[in-house]
């Protein structure tokens, strides 16, 4: 009965996450909590099951580096530097509590029946993209000035994972649309356009670098088979809603065209305007300075302000620009890398090529139809979150990471799960 219990818990739980994800505070990590606690409690009720085999003796080797070393990285640059500083440690500890969520999803305390996968791409994640829709409208953001997001969300969050909420809401039509009801089809429809909107319109473009590749692969994922022509046509669709968006709301055309112009404007031995690219591409010649400094033991959060040399640095960037990165340096590797010398790089690496590999064994792997499509939904996370770390930090907050961390571990267990069928 309390198994059972343990089951219902951790499901609604997992369930409910896409959708109070961008809309209310704090909750993301709440949940990533009660799972932690859930989770282990239904690891320990399976561990007495006699008829029941767990799993946890024999880790997952590839899922646990990727949850822990963000964590390890940080402790051996602190311990390497003699500075413990535990706040560093509150995003990468996130990852680490997914470990048990990670081993409780494997040993099945969620039902077969109806993979939550499905329910996050035909029912959560669409809900929680209305959800975000109403909020912008009505309870928008009013510290961001011109960007339009959720009340708590930074634009550039807000921009990647509405884009890619509804690029997963559109795979799982195309994939579940057989199963799914009418009006749940048109429901899920109206919700990736209206992510497409949030996305487009959020003032910002982060991950939208993603969208051509992501899209030739879903072409290619779901343009044969018998059910080629049917896909064909909502891909098409959804590419056609995407330009008119873009058309008729000209944030994200103009975002594209001043970045370009700023691009192609950077000068690398004059000083460069303050604008989001020029300042960006400082950033990135600092932070590579910063880590040549300091390889093995990395900076911390800002120690290297206090040993700023930053006439290096006016040649080319302005004052302001030279203390920006005190935010974060707008790139996941090189944030990581200024922060955790090497170690920390290595961390950002290895997280995404071990995902990126699964993806792609899994996708050109026989196993099973849901095994495919599984490791499909794998690759474009992966490969959106990839793009965005190229223009924003993807794990610096704990609820970035917490949820990045509960959903490596909902995808890839359901795979290792659907690896497992064939073994028996």
């Amino acid at each position: 009965m309390f198994l059972l219990k343990n089951k219902n818990i951790i499901k609604i739980f997992i369930t409910a996450l896409p959708i109070v994800f961008l809309n209310i505070k704090h909750l993301t990590n709440i949940i990533l909590f009660i799972l932690f606690i859930f989770s282990i409690s239904y690891l320990r009720e399976v561990k007495n099951e006699a008829s029941t085999k767990l799993n946890s003796n024999k880790l997952h080797t590839q899922i646990l580096a990727i949850l822990c070393l963000p964590f390890i990285s940080t402790l051996i640059s602190q311990l390497l530097r003699s500075d413990i500083y535990i706040n560093n440690w509150d995003a990468p500890i996130r990852m680490v509590l997914c470990i048990p969520i990670y081993l409780a999803l494997v040993n099945g305390c969620l039902d077969k029946e109806e993979p939550v996968i499905k329910i996050w791409l035909t029912q959560s994640i669409p809900i929680g993209l209305i959800i975000s829709l109403l909020s912008v409208v009505f309870y928008p953001s009013r510290g961001w000035g011109a960007y339009k997001t959720t009340y708590f969300v930074d634009p550039l969050s807000f921009c990647s994972y509405t884009l890619i909420f509804s690029i997963l809401t559109l795979i799982g039509v195309l994939y579940y649309y057989k199963g799914l009801s009418q009006n749940k089809v048109i429901f899920c429809l109206i919700a990736t356009i209206t992510g497409v909107y949030l996305s487009a319109s959020s003032g910002a473009r982060t991950g939208w670098v993603s969208l051509p590749i992501i899209l030739t692969i879903i072409f290619l994922f779901f343009g044969k088979g018998s059910e080629k022509l049917k896909n064909i046509f909502f891909l098409s669709l959804f590419l056609i809603i995407i330009i008119a968006i873009v058309l008729v709301d000209q944030t994200m055309a103009l975002k594209f065209y001043l970045g370009f112009k700023e691009l192609f404007s950077y000068k690398f031995f004059q000083l460069n305007e303050d604008t989001s690219v020029s300042a960006r591409l400082s950033f990135y010649r600092m932070g590579i300075e910063y880590f040549l400094q300091r390889p093995l033991t990395g900076w911390g959060d800002i120690s290297w302000m206090y040993s700023l040399n930053d006439a290096q640095f006016r040649d080319f960037a302005s004052k302001a620009t030279i203390l920006a990165p005190v935010h974060g340096f707008h790139n996941e590797f090189i944030t990581n890398s200024v922060r955790s010398g090497i170690w920390g790089l290595l961390s950002s690496l290895i997280l995404y090529m071990l995902v990126f590999y699964k993806a792609i064994v899994g996708i050109r792997g026989k196993i099973s139809n849901d095994h495919r499509f599984v490791s499909l939904c794998i690759l474009v996370i992966i490969l959106h979150l990839f793009f965005a770390s190229m223009t924003t930090e993807t794990t610096n907050l704990t609820f970035l990471s917490s949820f990045i961390g509960i959903t490596l571990s909902l995808f890839m267990s359901q795979q290792h799960i659907e690896e497992a069928k064939l073994r028996t």
